[in-house]
């Protein structure tokens, strides 16, 4: 998760800005092997 600003200026007044929040959900999958066996996890973040 993030904010950011977006300022557009074309070198016409005024310029405008915009802030802006980011969330991003994805989903991953972590393996982790160990004496013969595998672990296969998935979640959302």
């Amino acid at each position: 998760m993030g904010a950011y600003l977006c300022i557009a200026s074309n070198g016409v007044p005024p310029s405008v800005s915009k802030r802006i929040t980011l969330d991003v959900e994805c989903k991953y999958r972590a393996r982790e092997e160990g004496q013969g066996e595998v672990v296969v996890e998935e979640r959302w973040t």
